[in-house]
């Protein structure tokens, strides 16, 4: 009974905050008195600082239950200190949300740590949980860090994160504790890409009432420019919550399209919006980022009617995009009025509920833990105990919709491929690429050899390896599968393959990013959007064997606005194997007939196709970047 009387009493006992950060300031003021006292009595007056603030600190309840402001000023003077004196906490739960450290896995300057996100009432924690850049991390050592969701297990609702963190000066991490926080969590998220705005175009108004706002403009801030004033005619226009159309009309001969974003700090809530001409054109250059004339989507599409740009205010807890379409100095304001009016608003809309709070707050021993949840290179992979075997699709090709469709979704078309290639085309140098690719074991295997380099790639379950073979360094990350049968990966997105035929082409998402070198052989979606976008451009050929199998050769001249990237060739061929729509081969000519751009295949098989696992001998001096 006394016991836990005087634990009690003893419990309630806590310094002052004015006492701790006194204390604090006083450790500082030393430091900075470096040039004014002698080193003996600075190193005196150092330790004697630091023996009365360890004298404060070790009274049980402060660091248990200091708030938050004591421990950030603290952490500001002294980030060792500050950790040395946070108690391990491996778990906590706040608002119906536990966060947990489940591994740790050291290497050189690098930690990669694993922490979950469990739902244990607050029903927030989904697929796409996101921690809103609201986290941060506190190392006792200078670093760079960053984090990323890497798994969602729906039976238990815990959204697993990987954190990454590399010491500056390429020092070995050693010992000491690391503290990550989060503050909120971001759930909800909906996206609604290619969404058709129910509003006319042909009836907006041309003199709407008008403000003056400063507003943001690439990197000017405080522009001062004539906007719209809010309106509530296209609010009901979509039903996109806090995200919504204030305003449309013309201004100064220009349209303008407004957005209101309402508590726009509390969510992720926003769009991109285009004009999408009805009758099948996507002339809007719709991204800031974007080359002039490039769409949303990637294609490029000239148009000589209008360019755009977008402006941003602010107004309390309200953000507003205008964005302002303004005619080319070839069109008068009525025929630009007249054109608008066969256009039709198109937008992505990517919507989230507002931001969940708490107070997670962990702090870990930076050591090995529980390693057997990350698989390292000096651990087995384990193979997955069944193999998914995708079924194919058939196509033979016969128009011009036909190829396109084959090259587009090549990977549609087999199941494990092996081959080499010779090109110039990833870096101006003659690259040789070794590649292997197998979808129902889960595994590829890449090497690209070139002038200066010599790199090889491995991929299996979810974990690629890198190796440089010329400075002796390796990596590893984690990827997130999206193979064939994943349900993810069936979602196609738009080419933006607009023709005068009217066709739309759809192809697949890339499955890992893996195949990068040789993915402009086995997958060539890039190449195809640069060479064949216009079919008035290019022409079906004879039907021919090479390398042994039943190829088409496909030639034309390359669109005028890709011909810099092909060194200035004006005509292509190109050899299509006819069952995969792999490219084959690949040349592009100037007028002289000068090969400036070449990919030719050297050996390809379809066969008994095995990606080998590495030898983990062979790079185990390979030091970890």
């Amino acid at each position: 009974m006394f016991r836990d009387n005087y634990s009690n009493l003893y419990n309630q006992i806590r310094p002052s905050e004015e006492l701790i950060i006194t204390t604090l300031e006083r450790t500082q003021k030393i430091e900075k008195s470096k040039r004014r006292v002698i080193y003996r009595h600075r190193k005196l007056l150092i330790v004697a600082a630091i023996i009365c603030l360890c004298a404060v600190l070790t009274v049980t309840p402060v660091f248990a239950a200091a708030n938050d402001f004591v421990y950030t000023v603290m952490y500001q003077i002294s980030p060792q200190m500050a950790q040395f004196f946070t108690p391990v906490q491996k778990s906590c739960e706040s608002n119906g949300v536990e966060m947990s450290v489940l591994a740790c896995y050291i290497h050189d300057d690098t930690a990669e740590i694993y922490v979950s996100m469990r739902d244990t009432g607050a029903n927030v924690v989904d697929e796409k949980l996101d921690l809103f850049d609201s986290y941060s991390i506190n190392t006792p050592f200078d670093s760079s860090a960053h984090c990323q969701r890497v798994d969602y297990d729906e039976s238990s609702r815990t959204a697993t994160f990987l954190i990454t963190i590399s010491q500056w000066g390429e020092q070995e991490i050693v010992g000491d504790k690391l503290t990550f926080t989060v503050r909120s969590l971001l759930y909800g998220k909906n996206e609604y890409e290619d969404y058709v705005v129910p509003i006319d175009l042909s009836k907006i108004d041309k003199s709407p009432k008008t403000q003056k706002q400063y507003v943001q403009l690439e990197n000017i801030t405080d522009a001062a420019m004539e906007m719209l004033a809010e309106q509530d005619t296209y609010k009901d226009a979509t039903d996109f919550g806090k995200m919504s159309f204030s305003g449309i009309g013309y201004v100064d001969s220009c349209l303008h399209i407004q957005m209101k974003y309402e508590d726009y700090a509390e969510n992720d809530n926003h769009c991109r919006i285009y004009l999408h001409d009805k009758n099948g054109e996507f002339p809007s250059n719709t991204d800031d980022d974007l080359l002039d004339g490039y769409t949303a989507h990637g294609l490029y599409e000239f148009t000589d009617l209008y360019t755009e740009y977008s402006v941003t205010w602010y107004d309390g807890n309200v953000r507003y995009d205008e964005t302002v379409i303004e005619p080319n100095s070839n069109y008068s304001f009525e025929e630009f009025v007249n054109e608008i009016s066969n256009y039709e608003i198109v937008g992505d809309f990517y919507t989230t509920n507002d931001a969940y709070h708490g107070n997670w707050k962990i702090t870990f021993p930076i050591e090995n833990m529980n390693t057997d949840e990350i698989t390292d290179k000096s651990e087995p992979i384990t193979e997955p105990e069944t193999e998914p075997e995708f079924e194919l699709k058939t196509l033979d090709p016969v128009s011009k919709e036909d190829y396109i469709n084959k090259m587009l979704n090549s990977i549609d078309f087999y199941n494990e491929v092996s081959g080499k290639i010779e090109t110039n085309m990833n870096n101006g140098d003659i690259d040789n690429i070794e590649y292997i690719l197998n979808f129902n074991d889960g595994k590829a295997y890449e090497h690209e050899i070139g002038n200066n380099y010599d790199n090889e790639t491995y991929v299996q379950y979810g974990l690629k390896f890198n190796f440089d073979n010329i400075n002796k360094t390796q990596n590893k990350s984690i990827i997130i599968e999206k193979l064939k049968s994943d349900e993810n990966y069936a979602d196609h997105f738009n080419s933006d393959f607009q023709t005068n035929y009217g066709a739309d082409y759809v192809y697949d998402k890339d499955f890992t990013g893996i195949n990068s070198s040789a993915g402009l052989s086995i997958y060539p979606r890039q190449l195809v959007n640069d060479l064949m976008y216009d079919f008035n451009l290019w022409e079906i050929g004879d039907r021919i064997t090479y390398s042994g199998r039943d190829c088409q050769i496909i030639k034309g001249n390359i669109p005028s606005e890709f011909q810099y990237s092909f060194g200035n060739a004006e005509t292509f061929k190109l050899i299509m194997d006819r069952e995969t729509g792999i490219m084959l081969d690949l040349e592009c000519y100037t007028p002289n007939g000068i090969v400036t751009s070449y990919t030719h295949t050297t050996n390809i098989s379809f066969d008994n196709v095995e990606v080998k696992d590495f030898d983990r001998e062979k790079y185990a001096q390979y030091k970890l970047k």
